[in-house]
């Protein structure tokens, strides 16, 4: 019921012509659809960051701004195409080198005290192999402390995907 006194507060809206109306829909639900668009490109680019933020760790401070982000976009790739989370750990000591989530391929290098530790899942480990796992570590020797170890650190990576895809195919 509505009170003749308080009728002229009432909002008078033109309700205009069908096609007024119909521009108006449309317009609206552009809108909301454009807006929808956009919240969800900002999402998936803030989750792949996210996603690829912990996969890089250096502690020691050893790695360029180019050498960071070749690991990361080796990363996302890593996560992208064989849905393997790869951790890139360079430390200045071994203190904190063995905490492992249990689900991602884990490099901790330690070049000031030429250690190094690879650790998998233990179904990308059935996977590649212990050989293999042997051999990548094996790759390292002679590369700590001074020598070319980001060289073969960039070395071993590119023949952990090669067997990846040897796997895949």
């Amino acid at each position: 019921m509505v009170f003749p006194r308080f009728r002229h507060l009432r909002p008078q809206v033109d309700q205009g012509t069908p096609g007024q109306r119909f521009f108006r829909i449309v317009s609206l639900t552009l809108v909301l659809l454009a807006v929808i668009w956009g919240f969800w490109t900002n999402t998936s680019r803030r989750m792949e960051r996210i996603g690829v933020s912990g996969s890089l760790d250096d502690a020691a401070g050893s790695l360029t701004a180019e050498e960071k982000e070749r690991l990361e976009t080796i990363a996302a790739r890593f996560r992208s195409a064989y849905d393997l989370r790869l951790t890139v750990r360079i430390l200045p000591d071994m203190r904190g080198a063995d905490i492992w989530d249990g689900r991602s391929l884990l490099i901790v290098l330690v070049p000031k005290e030429a250690k190094l530790l690879i650790t998998a899942p233990p179904l990308a480990r059935r996977a590649l192999g212990e050989e293999f796992l042997a051999e990548l570590a094996d790759s390292f020797n002679g590369a700590f402390p001074d020598g070319p170890w980001i060289r073969d650190l960039f070395a071993a990576l590119a023949a952990l995907e090669k067997k990846l895809i040897e796997i895949n195919q």
